[in-house]
């Protein structure tokens, strides 16, 4: 992103530790970002999943969404804390609150109804994810096993087949045992059961944030049939 913005006017956001940029929803560039993302995303998710895994794609489809979310989510409180006026939407561009989603002036967006519904919609979702996830104050090693661990809570499992049931049976296998050889022989902490209690109830929020977005995202699309959303955001949520 940094090479991206090198040749745009994009505007700074004022922060003391770290270069970020307004992001714009109806600017052209959000193609690029999305683009990246995507990519950086798969690359991290191939590091998950086992390599002699032929459905990938399935699986993947079904992470992306709740990875970037989550992302985002962690991403913002690291940032700005509980300030609620941005939300991060990639890894140097934030929103404003009030025009999340937001389309030009003008347009019907622009409603006070509609912008109470955006606002809404983004309370709701910070109010329930920030208060667990100051408590859980995990680490960088917990935020990536949280990571897999949502990769591996598929919705409609049924709908995915044996081989890819065992790959997320697998996931969840490794990934409690590398917390223990993590907490055990890398901090020493020998009763763990608070940590992962936390990251349990974190999971289980992000759950949550993930079906009250997707309700908002088919919302947003229904209401406004919006041609700007790019079919695989659609595909996506």
């Amino acid at each position: 992103e940094t090479k991206l913005f090198e040749s745009l006017d994009l505007t700074r956001i004022p922060h003391p530790s770290e270069i970020l940029y307004l992001n714009i929803p109806t600017d052209p560039v959000n193609n690029d970002i999305f683009a990246l993302t995507i990519e950086e995303t798969y690359r991290f998710f191939k590091r998950i999943c086992p390599s002699s895994f032929k459905n990938e794609e399935l699986l993947f489809k079904e992470f992306v969404g709740v990875f970037l979310m989550i992302e985002y989510q962690q991403r913002t409180r690291r940032i700005f804390g509980t300030n609620r006026n941005y939300i991060m939407c990639s890894a140097l561009t934030c929103f404003e609150a009030g025009t999340f989603l937001a389309r030009e002036e003008g347009d019907t967006l622009n409603d006070n109804t509609v912008k109470s519904s955006v606002r809404s919609y983004v309370d709701d979702d910070q109010e329930l994810f920030i208060p667990m996830f100051l408590k859980a104050n995990i680490s960088d090693k917990e935020f990536c096993a949280l990571i897999a661990l949502l990769m591996s809570e598929i919705e409609d499992p049924s709908q995915l087949g044996a081989e890819v049931l065992e790959v997320l049976d697998g996931i969840r296998q490794a990934v409690f045992r590398e917390l223990h050889t993590h907490y055990r022989n890398q901090i020493g902490i020998i009763d763990y059961s608070v940590r992962i209690g936390n990251m349990m109830s974190l999971n289980h929020v992000m759950q949550e944030c993930k079906s009250l977005f997707q309700s908002y995202f088919r919302f947003y699309m229904t209401i406004f049939d919006d041609q700007r959303i790019d079919e695989k955001m659609r595909n996506l949520f």
